[in-house]
């Protein structure tokens, strides 16, 4: 896997990256240098970076799992098999930011903003019976790179 060093020293040298940048990463291990995480691999569709904030890498759609983005939510459909029901909340997250970097089909990671769960939009789109679907509302547009990466 070849990185590409030299975006990556981009972002963290700038100092953070907007969703208006596009900034777009072939591999998630580039996204992860980003925040100072260094592996050869990951796999998994996250990051817990502390108490307060993670990385979420999702794709437009998979197996079991699609999403959608309008201006203000990030939606994560289940596409379940049976009768499997998601939980309401995503207990994982809590109430931790959540960077998102998100793959159009046969395209790289965009980093499309900052988000948190909404337990109002959970409860409202529960009671009209939409319970495939989890919403995270956007709460920023730009991620901060230097509170990972101290230079020193």
């Amino acid at each position: 896997m070849k990185m590409n060093e030299e975006k990556i020293n981009y972002y963290v040298n700038k100092g953070y990256i907007d969703v208006a940048d596009h900034a777009k990463f072939k591999y998630i291990v580039e996204i992860l240098r980003l925040f100072n995480v260094n592996v050869k691999g990951w796999m998994r569709g996250s990051y817990i970076l502390n108490e307060n904030e993670g990385i979420m890498f999702t794709k437009v759609q998979n197996e079991n799992w699609t999403d959608t983005l309008d201006e203000q939510y990030m939606y994560e459909h289940c596409n379940p098999q049976g009768d499997k029901k998601i939980a309401k909340r995503n207990d994982y997250w809590g109430d931790k930011t959540i960077y998102i970097f998100r793959k159009e089909v046969n395209d790289d990671y965009e980093f499309i903003g900052c988000f948190k769960q909404d337990e109002k939009k959970i409860e409202e789109l529960f009671n009209k019976g939409i319970e495939n679907q989890r919403p995270y509302k956007k709460v920023g547009s730009r991620v901060y790179l230097t509170t990972f990466n101290q230079i020193k």
